[in-house]
């Protein structure tokens, strides 16, 4: 079984590469960074570590702005 900081690393990476790439689909960079981000929220949560979900949850705020300006 997969770690929730494990999953939440392949998708940030996944992400970062879509958006760096510049390939024309910034949008589905910004879907898995928020899908990243929930999972370190959990992650956070687990370990009862609060910086991690307080950066997290202001990641996932910044990212629903990414979406908004892209779509």
């Amino acid at each position: 079984m997969f770690k929730s900081d494990f999953i939440g690393t392949i998708f940030g990476i996944i992400g970062a590469l879509i958006i760096a790439l510049n390939i024309g689909y910034n949008l589905l960079g910004f879907v898995f960074f928020i899908i990243s981000n929930i999972f370190y929220i959990r992650f956070g949560l687990s370990i009862k570590n609060y910086n991690i979900v307080i950066l997290n949850l202001v990641f996932f705020l910044i990212n629903l702005i990414g979406i908004y300006f892209y779509s």
